[in-house]
């Protein structure tokens, strides 16, 4: 797949831009659901003009609805993300990463959220996010999880 990706860069690589730019929307939305395009744009670092005309793409496809609360994902949109999410965790390198933290540290399995998390919000939230879903994957139903947030000299 890799050498797919890589003839397709060099073939049409706005097209893998576009593409991986409307899959990244996709993803987003189906994170923070129901989401609106003021804070989508927040999120992403779009203008709300280009966010604008990529969902309204995207609603013509049936890929999100568009509701006063904000868009979400439909069955159809979510059923594309996880079809190309192992397409494009390649494009992002993400892969390539957490297998080099895993060979370098011997570390049974690593989750890489791309981003600054120094600087977004929405990075935070989504390691946040990945990390409840792991621990929830491997707790006893009665297990209690505490969490101490203190910052101490600019530090956590």
């Amino acid at each position: 797949m890799k050498d797919l990706l890589q003839a397709q860069q060099k073939l049409i690589p706005d097209l893998i831009d576009k593409m991986y730019k409307r899959f990244s929307i996709l993803t987003t939305i189906s994170k923070n659901q129901p989401v609106g395009r003021r804070s989508l744009s927040e999120h992403m670092d779009m203008t709300e003009r280009v966010l604008r005309s990529e969902t309204d793409m995207l609603k013509k496809q049936d890929l999100i609805k568009v509701k006063p609360t904000g868009m979400e994902i439909t069955a159809e949109g979510e059923q594309l993300i996880s079809q190309l999410k192992g397409y494009f965790d390649i494009y992002a390198d993400d892969n390539r990463l957490s297998e080099g933290i895993k060979n370098k540290f011997q570390i049974k399995e690593v989750h890489v959220v791309p981003g600054d998390a120094d600087n977004s919000q929405s990075v935070k939230t989504e390691l946040g996010r990945q990390a409840g879903q792991l621990l929830e994957g491997i707790l006893q139903e009665d297990a209690i999880v505490a969490v101490n947030w203190r910052i101490h000299d600019g530090m956590c």
